[in-house]
Formats: structure tokens, C-alpha cells, sequence
């Protein structure tokens, strides 16, 4: 595996049902140049992370909220500076919303293991493109709320599922062009491929109305049995 350098791996963290479970999403972030030695990127992580934190708090509208019950708590940003390995060069971390972080106000949630696929496009739609599964990006969000679903299809609302891909897509935009503190290097949000070494802007953000499955790596939910009697 090998990727091109100065990739950050911008990552959301937070709590499902006060910390018995954990989830988390991100993003990749490519400075447009070299920011310098180890204080240089130190300092300009931690001016990025708080750029960030004001983007994401201004993107979870109140509107946004409601697509996310009470027991989803985004809490932690965290920005960690690869190699072309992958190997952890720089890391910080900025609790979110000065350490309030960001609830949901929905209904209650769908089971924690379910989730919504935000996919990203390296590529124009209906155009042929080589070698597209090397230009393509995705992350899981939090598990919704039930009342982002249809009560009779099993799918998520028309509504529902336009205001989350609505959601990835301003992410997107709203990160690309944040600086590295002041003086520092801007950033783009990129697909990377470590098959190519290379990194690619991203042109389309997409949502399925069909909520997939994933079982979280950092798995802490206890699982009680029951038997038939």
C-alpha cells in the first residue's frame, strides 16, 4: 500500500447511547503544499481543527439534528497527518463544540449497527471513466433516526435521504479551502488511491435510500441472550 504525501485523515468520533457504543466517519484532506517541519505541522493541524469544528458546527442545522436521535453524540475531531505508508507522522484531536459536541433531536434510533453510505465520485457522471473503483470514496455515517424512514418501503424518505446527501456533499465543501492556521498551506478534500499513489478532487457526493449494515470496530455493546420457554 502506498500513498501520495500529505494526506490528513480528518476523523468525526462520538458516542451512541451515552458511550456504550462508539462510531466514527471521515473525510481525506491534502494540503496544496509542503506546510514545513514538525511545528509547522503541528500548529497547523491544531489551526485546522478548529476551522473544522466551526464548519461542522454550523453544517449540524437544526434541521440536520432532527435526522439524529438524542442517544448520537458527535464529540471528538481528529486530524492525523499519514506517510506514504499510511503511518502516523502528526496527530491532534479538538473536542467539539467546546466540549458540548453535537446531539441529535429525532425520534429514536434505527439499531446502532445500521447505517447510511455517503459514497464520493472522483469522476463525472455518464462519462466513461477507467478504473473506477480507484476513484471512489465512502464513509458511514452515525445510525439515524426512525423517523427518517418510510413506514411502508423500508427506505429512507425522499426528504430524508436528500438532506443527508445534501449534508455530505456541503461537507465537502465547506472543508476544501480551510487553511492550516494562518499562514498556512490550504486544504482540498480528495479520494485517494493507494493502488495509483494518487488523489483525486471530489466531483460527486451520493446517498442511497436503502440503509446498509456495518458492524462497528470498536464494538463495546454487551450482548444479552434470552432463551425460549
Amino acid at each position: 500500500m502506498a500513498y501520495t504525501n500529505r494526506l490528513i485523515r480528518c476523523t468525526f468520533e462520538g458516542t451512541l447511547n451515552n458511550s456504550e457504543e462508539v462510531f466514527y466517519f471521515g473525510l481525506w484532506l491534502r494540503p496544496v503544499s509542503e506546510p514545513g517541519g514538525i511545528d509547522e505541522w503541528n500548529l497547523g493541524l491544531i489551526g485546522l481543527a478548529d476551522q473544522i469544528n466551526t464548519d461542522l458546527v454550523a453544517l449540524f442545522t437544526s434541521t440536520l439534528k432532527a435526522f439524529f436521535s438524542p442517544a448520537m453524540k458527535i464529540t471528538t475531531i481528529r486530524l492525523t497527518h499519514v506517510d506514504e505508508q499510511g503511518k502516523t507522522l502528526h496527530q491532534v484531536e479538538k473536542a467539539v463544540n467546546n466540549g458540548a459536541g453535537i446531539l441529535g433531536t429525532g425520534t429514536v434510533s434505527m439499531p446502532f449497527s445500521s447505517t447510511v453510505v455517503v459514497s464520493m465520485f472522483g469522476y463525472a457522471d455518464g462519462i466513461f471513466t477507467p478504473n473506477r473503483a480507484r476513484k471512489r470514496g465512502r464513509f458511514y455515517l452515525p445510525p439515524v433516526a426512525t423517523n427518517t424512514m418510510s413506514s411502508s418501503t423500508g427506505r429512507l424518505s425522499s426528504s430524508a435521504a436528500q438532506a443527508l446527501a445534501n449534508f455530505g456533499k456541503q461537507l465537502t465543501v465547506l472543508l476544501d479551502g480551510n487553511t492550516m492556521g494562518e499562514l498556512g498551506p490550504a486544504v482540498d478534500v480528495v479520494i485517494p488511491s493507494s493502488i495509483d499513489a494518487t488523489t483525486l478532487p471530489v466531483l460527486r457526493v451520493q446517498v442511497g435510500d436503502v440503509p446498509d449494515v456495518q458492524r462497528r470496530r470498536r464494538n463495546q455493546m454487551v450482548e444479552f441472550y434470552y432463551n425460549g420457554v
